[in-house]
């Protein structure tokens, strides 16, 4: 019996030292700078949930600083988030929130503030490679004030 016990109490602990060295490592998408010409200001990204899921919703929170001031009433800078193939073309039209009515911002808004705003959209079906663009862009020509890429998603 005491053997037996033993035994038990061995396997057991060995069975919690296994456990407890493997490491449950929970995949996180990673951004980085956009390929752009001329380049802008690197943003950081997050998601939530993380990983993206084709077809759910997802809240994207893109955060940093810009170089240029954004004016009272600018109706034209948008924070925007854009599912991407390969070649770097839009799957799906982005989405966009006016950044001066994003929650916490006050326009004007001087160059060099933190930000932090929050875009929800919903995850198209994405292919192999594809990636997410998460951007501060101004004007008619939506030109990017600052940008991040993430690694391939899918």
């Amino acid at each position: 019996m005491n053997r037996n016990f033993i035994f038990v109490l061995f396997v057991l602990l060995a069975t919690l030292s296994i456990v407890n060295a493997i490491q449950l490592h929970k995949r996180t998408t990673k951004f980085g700078p956009c390929p752009v010409d001329p380049s802008v200001t690197t943003l950081s990204a997050t998601l939530n949930p993380d990983p993206v899921v084709s077809g759910q919703k997802d809240t994207v929170t893109i955060s940093g600083t810009l170089n240029v001031d954004v004016p009272a009433g600018s109706k034209d800078t948008l924070g925007q988030v854009a599912f991407l193939d390969p070649d770097y073309i839009p799957i799906v039209d982005p989405t966009s929130v006016i950044f001066c009515e994003a929650k916490g911002i006050t326009c004007p808004f001087k160059a060099g503030t933190a930000f932090n705003i929050t875009v929800d959209t919903t995850v198209p079906d994405l292919g192999q490679g594809a990636t997410i663009a998460a951007a501060v862009v101004a004007g008619p020509d939506q030109d990017f004030l600052g940008c991040a890429l993430s690694d391939p998603v899918s």
